[in-house]
């Protein structure tokens, strides 16, 4: 899974939507770096990182996320998900819980979807 890690402080996480990448945030990342640890990610089949058999649903992409979390030590993140980004903040909340989030922002998706 490609993504740039920059800053320090608080990890903030930020998930794109379908069809793009982590460029999507580019104009974000380095104003919050300033006071954040901020991860951008290209989920997988996205922007730098490979397509996998059989892998891309918004469930896998919520465990490529939580694996991410894990390898990379973020606990407390905030994790800001944009469109598509925001079914797999949801669900990797429905698959794990809130344990090791601080919190979760959506970005320009409604709750009906």
């Amino acid at each position: 899974m490609a993504y740039d890690d920059t800053g320090s402080g608080r990890p903030v996480v930020l998930i794109h939507g379908v069809s793009m990448s982590r460029r999507f945030f580019e104009r974000n990342a380095a104003p919050l770096a300033e006071r954040f640890r901020v991860v951008n990610v290209d989920l997988r089949g996205h922007g730098e990182s490979p397509a996998h058999e059989g892998g891309h649903t918004v469930a896998q992409y919520a465990r490529d996320v939580k694996h991410l979390l894990g390898a990379l030590g973020l606990d407390d993140a905030v994790v800001a998900g944009w469109s598509m980004g925001s079914f797999v903040v949801w669900d990797l909340i429905r698959q794990f819980g809130t344990d090791g989030l601080a919190g979760h922002v959506v970005v320009s998706q409604g709750p009906s979807d």
